[in-house]
């Protein structure tokens, strides 16, 4: 029986794993961010000023989960 603690533990530990899997995959380009609009989306370009806050937010994740 595992507590209610460690089982959250676990949850934010996943959600954690799948952001960086997200950050690996946006940085080698194998996924794209899409606005969507009226019409079709808009693929958005990545600058590296974004890359750069998302990677902050990636250790603010991990502070937190801590």
């Amino acid at each position: 029986m595992t507590s209610i603690l460690f089982q959250d533990f676990k949850e934010r530990s996943k959600e954690v794993s799948k952001y960086f899997i997200f950050l690996k995959n946006l940085e080698q380009g194998t996924i794209q961010l899409a606005m969507e609009g009226k019409r079709k989306p808009k693929i958005k370009e990545i600058d590296s000023e974004l890359i750069k806050t998302l990677k902050a937010s990636a250790f603010l994740l991990l502070y937190n989960l801590i």
